[in-house]
């Protein structure tokens, strides 16, 4: 199984320690601190809820349904083999190298309605998160993005310990220092 994750900086060597640690098994594609997203194959889908509780510097996985180079080749997907997702769903876009502006976002996310969703919209507590993450050249202002990818969320890392261990959000820090 496919699934992407957002692997920018030092995320790489915790995911490959995590995985030796715990005895997981899986291939990446490489990976470049000019593109944070990192495509890995993991043998067994039992593996992901272990990497997503102990990595902290991942930020999600989610399954790749397509991956492409524009927005256009992503709108002409059919989709057909993917089974259509029941309940409700949430679509949100991620992006790299570019701020995208929410009216933007909402027009991307409105260009969805290809998708084999059954369900309503629900923005607050959906059955189903589908991610649009878009790679865009560096410090890109305009323009459309070189890399897309398109699937459902599959987790969240535990990053709210980030801010339980920063040493800068520490009130006071405690030293003892020979004299």
């Amino acid at each position: 199984k496919s699934s992407g994750i957002n692997a920018e900086y030092g995320r790489l060597p915790e995911l490959l320690t995590v995985c030796e640690i715990n005895g997981i098994e899986i291939t990446h594609d490489g990976y470049t601190n000019e593109h944070p997203f990192l495509i890995i194959s993991v043998s067994r889908d039992q593996d992901i809820p272990t990497i997503l509780n102990r990595c902290v510097m991942v930020q999600f996985i989610m399954e790749i349904w397509e991956q492409c180079e524009s927005r256009q080749a992503l709108c002409a997907t059919k989709f057909e083999e993917v089974d259509p997702l029941p309940g409700s769903f949430n679509i949100l876009l991620h992006s790299f190298g570019r701020k995208v502006a929410m009216k933007e976002k909402i027009d991307i996310i409105e260009d969805m309605e290809y998708l084999p969703l059954t369900g309503d919209v629900n923005c607050s507590n959906p059955d189903h998160v589908l991610y649009i993450c878009e790679n865009y050249k560096p410090k890109a202002k305009l323009g459309e993005p070189y890399q897309v990818y398109f699937g459902p969320l599959v987790g969240r890392s535990n990053r709210a310990v980030i801010d339980k261990f920063s040493v800068k959000k520490t009130n006071s820090i405690s030293v003892e220092l020979p004299m």
